[in-house]
């Protein structure tokens, strides 16, 4: 062990730097006294904080790392949570949605069902009414039978006491015949037990000229009589047949129709002629006028007013 002086430190001078300078020290086991230089403790001093340093670093980074893998294994499992929380209630809203839809369609349902039973009802009432006037028919119907019956049965005893005989002339009757220019004469028998009026000398009034009666059509296809006048509308295709006509004068098929916008087609019978050998065309914006007559067919075009 070196030798010690002590000395008052005040009476010491003051170092200008820690070269050289050593310091004392005890052992750790307590039992020797140690000196090392202020360099050497300053650097092992360095190294022992670094290593302190470098632990302490290193717990906390573990330390660290394991709070992070905690906190993203906490967030991970709150999205979850917040995916399922979300997921729940879109299902709770769509739940709501089709309740009440089917709230809608039931109340709609309800309504249709006492629309419906209102009709119902409405039509018993008109099924009613309608027996009770079938019933009210048929009873007014039995009456004109039976007072028809009566009348027949009159009849036959009028004829009765008229006459008994078969064949017998009746004199005495009498009978009215309007619209004639002629003196009538009427004989009244017995035929088979039904009375038989036999007129004579009636001569009719001259009666007025013919006239034609118009018929109105909107049908494409249309089956028409003679001596009467045809019209359509505005149409785009017409195909007429003929009925038959009456025998013994002339019947003349007579036609009239207009095109719209567009131009139209026409077709007459087989075995009908046109004017010059020619089918014409029926052109848009003008009115025409078919007359047929013995199978040969005329037509005339004019502009719509």
């Amino acid at each position: 062990m070196a030798d010690f002086t002590i000395v008052n430190v005040t009476d010491l001078e003051k170092a200008t730097s820690i070269e050289g300078v050593t310091l004392p020290f005890v052992s750790p086991d307590g039992t020797k006294l140690v000196t090392a230089s202020v360099e050497d403790f300053t650097k092992k001093a360095e190294e022992e904080a670094l290593k302190q340093v470098g632990a302490a670093v290193t717990d906390m980074t573990t330390k660290t790392d394991a709070a992070v893998s905690k906190a993203t294994t906490a967030a991970t499992k709150a999205d979850t949570a917040t995916a399922k929380a979300t997921s729940a209630t879109d299902a709770a809203n769509n739940a709501a949605e089709v309740a009440n839809t089917a709230a809608g369609s039931a109340t709609t349902a309800a309504a249709s069902a006492n629309a419906s039973a209102g009709k119902a009802e409405t039509a018993a009432g008109y099924a009613q009414t309608a027996a009770d006037s079938a019933s009210t028919a048929v009873g007014k119907a039995e009456q004109a039978a039976t007072k028809a019956e009566n009348a027949v049965i009159r009849a036959e005893e009028a004829i009765t006491t008229i006459t008994e005989k078969e064949g017998e002339m009746v004199t005495g009757a009498s009978a009215e015949v309007d619209g004639t220019s002629g003196t009538p004469n009427v004989t009244v028998s017995v035929v088979d037990n039904k009375a038989h009026f036999s007129f004579t000398g009636i001569k009719g009034e001259k009666g007025d000229m013919g006239k034609y009666a118009v018929v109105s059509h909107t049908l494409e296809e249309v089956e028409i009589h003679p001596n009467v006048l045809n019209v359509w509308g505005d149409m785009e295709r017409i195909s007429v047949t003929f009925a038959d006509g009456e025998a013994g004068v002339a019947n003349e098929y007579m036609m009239q129709f207009s095109c719209g916008d567009n131009p139209l087609t026409f077709s007459l019978p087989d075995g009908v002629s046109w004017m010059w050998d020619e089918e014409p065309d029926f052109e848009s914006g003008y009115t025409y006028q078919v007359s047929v007559l013995n199978g040969l067919a005329v037509w005339a075009g004019f502009l719509k007013k």
